[in-house]
């Protein structure tokens, strides 16, 4: 032990020198001696914050050392090897999940940056992403895959350079031109003109025609649009009847619910930059395939939370009242005065919250000012939303919007969550496990400006 400690005593004082050197040596010894020390010190303190951060590193990759003794929990995920801007998941049939992922690679071509798509196999007992060979198809992802693991393509586009829905098998990288007309309006055949809306039930999605061309601002309806039915795995649509009342605005995913019974809720609305147009609600009774019309529309105007009730009810939680909406009836009731007591409780400490962490106001001109992540067991992750950024009282939204809220509906609590690794704006939250997101897309610099992107994506854990 002693010659241990004579040899690193004898190593050191090479690196550093001894006292007699620098009392005796000339000027320009000295100097040397001053500059290697100040080298040494330089170069320990590099280690040191190399060591502090491959240790934060460590931990904000690691699920277990992020997520010990925390119900809803933010780390570290796999780099995408792409600049992401633009992620969706969908289920694989084996249980799995694929992640696709659109994103820019170094490459810049004619100023502007290169774009493609990579694809990632998601393990969610291992928490572990296989990247897959995924053929260069098209910069859109497909609207769904089939139960075969099939890619269904509806999008005209220079890749595919067809005006027909093409299948890529992910299996053999192959792809099958169907007689089957795409989406776009240049097809002749009927229906046409169509876009994706969102998931119906397993191999079929729901679809919406696009028979207005809006222009600027103008987002008001004049012809009628319907609804689709389509069949990923036989290629067949469904046409779906006459809205009770037709449409004024056209709808996003956000705003569609679709029920366990196959029952579709339709919220009428349009988000505009700062303003909230409503329309009214229309309710999809898949056994008599009917729609019927709800024009009562302000319980919903402050809606903030949806809840899954176990019956198949959805409740419409809110600060001003609660309504339930009745799935055997197909009918919006008011909630118990206990009902709306209670969620009246934790809309009041949200409010509080929401000015406390984020200097934002529960009701305000401004749409999509707050994001409401739903996760399982009826909580909710709340953060900045898309618009939060172009608010003019926001304060250092770079460090604010690392923050998130969390709801929990079953103990009427709202407290403060896990904080992202950084800030984010308008970024994909995609679901890839029952308790599992995936977060990517745009971040901000210092002030909360320029969004730039990042490679790896943010995986947001739920314990169940």
């Amino acid at each position: 032990m002693e010659k241990i400690t004579y040899k690193l005593k004898e190593i050191w004082l090479k690196i550093w020198g001894n006292k007699e050197g620098f009392k005796n040596g000339n000027k320009l010894q000295k100097f040397l001696l001053l500059l290697k020390r100040t080298v040494v010190v330089y170069a320990v303190l590099w280690l040191v914050m190399f060591l502090a951060s491959s240790f934060i590193s460590l931990i904000q990759s690691n699920e277990f050392l992020a997520c010990a003794g925390k119900d809803v929990c933010i780390f570290k995920g796999p780099s995408t090897e792409l600049k992401t801007y633009r992620i969706k998941s969908f289920k694989l049939n084996d249980g799995s999940t694929i992640l696709i992922v659109i994103g820019a690679k170094n490459a810049v071509k004619y100023g502007l940056p290169v774009y493609k798509i990579n694809a990632y196999k998601y393990n969610p007992k291992r928490n572990r992403f296989k990247k897959m060979n995924f053929k260069l198809s098209s910069l859109e992802f497909p609207i769904g895959i089939t139960s075969e693991n099939k890619a269904v393509y509806t999008l005209y586009n220079n890749f595919i350079n067809s005006e027909t829905i093409h299948i890529l098998d992910l299996k053999t990288q192959l792809f099958e031109n169907t007689e089957l007309c795409n989406f776009s309006d240049k097809c002749k055949q009927k229906p046409n003109n169509l876009r994706f809306v969102k998931p119906y039930t397993k191999d079929k999605v729901i679809v919406m025609t696009e028979n207005n061309k809006l222009l600027n601002n103008d987002f008001l309806l004049k012809k009628k649009e319907y609804m689709y039915i389509f069949d990923l795995k036989n290629l067949t649509f469904k046409k779906l009847p006459d809205f009770a009342i037709p449409l004024k605005y056209y709808t996003d995913e956000n705003d569609i619910i679709v029920l366990d019974n196959g029952d579709i809720i339709i919220l009428g609305r349009h988000k505009d930059y700062r303003e909230i147009f409503y329309d009214h609600i229309e309710i999809y009774d898949a056994k008599q395939n009917k729609f019927i019309a709800q024009t009562n529309t302000d319980f919903y105007r402050d809606n903030i939370f949806t809840i899954n009730q176990k019956n198949g009810d959805v409740l419409f939680v809110n600060q001003n009242s609660t309504y339930n909406f009745n799935s055997a009836k197909n009918k919006f009731e008011k909630a118990s005065s206990y009902e709306s007591g209670k969620n009246k409780v934790a809309m009041y400490l949200l409010e509080n919250k929401l000015k406390e962490v984020f200097n934002i106001y529960l009701y305000t001109p401004y749409a999509d000012k707050v994001k409401y992540i739903k996760l399982p067991d009826n909580k909710y992750l709340i953060t900045c939303g898309d618009t939060y950024f172009d608010f003019p009282y926001y304060k250092n939204p770079n460090g604010v919007c690392k923050k998130t809220l969390i709801y929990d509906y079953e103990n009427n609590t709202i407290k403060e969550g896990p904080k992202f690794l950084y800030a984010h704006n308008k970024t994909n939250i995609v679901l890839v496990d029952e308790n599992t997101y995936i977060a990517g897309g745009f971040i901000s610099d210092k002030d909360g400006k320029n969004p730039s992107y990042n490679e790896h994506v943010q995986i947001i854990k739920v314990k169940k």
